[in-house]
């Protein structure tokens, strides 16, 4: 059975959340799935269009507060703060990484470059730190995200998850159960049977 795991880099609580969706997985026997999304466009179709984080000053600071303190507990280096949200690239690399079968790598390494390390993803010199820990060559990455087909595919992948709004990142599912893997905590949602 294979738990899927919806995530973008531009959220500190899927960096906070993979270790526990790995060890979940490990401890039920489950493979990991890795499916890239837009969180701002999921947000949008779920409703979400209030103001962002950075515009509620005491909203932004509890948050990094609280993702300081999960961070310790995890036992895992946070960034101070996100070096840039233009996270597009680092996302369609994953599907790359897909197909060359390096999608565990690709995340722990992309979530590193981001949130441990404080590396801007939307700039070019972000994408070639990728590059080089992945063992890829100069301007890989780069190269297959702004392909039309990386752009197609994720648009497709992109649809498909817009229109079944999972509003809840970073999520996993099984077939007929969602867990929803936040710093707080596991949230486990069983399918009705059909």
């Amino acid at each position: 059975m294979t738990l899927d795991f919806y995530l973008d880099f531009v959220s500190p609580f899927g960096y906070l959340a993979r270790g526990r969706v790995l060890e979940i997985a490990k401890k039920y026997g489950l493979s990991v799935a890795y499916h890239p999304v837009d969180i701002y466009q999921i947000k949008t179709a779920a409703g979400n269009t209030g103001p962002s984080n950075s515009q509620i000053p005491a909203k932004l600071a509890y948050m990094t507060k609280d993702r300081e303190r999960w961070a310790d507990l995890y036992g895992l280096k946070l960034a101070k703060s996100l070096a840039g949200f233009k996270t597009a690239v680092f996302n369609r690399g994953l599907l790359f990484a897909l197909d060359r079968k390096e999608a565990d790598r690709y995340v722990e390494h992309a979530y590193a470059c981001v949130w441990r390390d404080g590396i801007d993803p939307g700039a070019e010199s972000g994408e070639r730190e990728l590059e080089k820990r992945m063992g890829w060559s100069a301007g890989e990455l780069t190269t297959f995200a702004h392909s039309s087909a990386a752009l197609s595919r994720f648009f497709v992948k992109q649809s498909g998850r817009v229109s079944s709004a999972h509003a809840t990142v970073p999520s996993a599912t099984t077939r007929q159960t969602t867990i929803s893997e936040t710093p707080r905590g596991v949230f486990l949602q069983v399918a009705a049977s059909q």
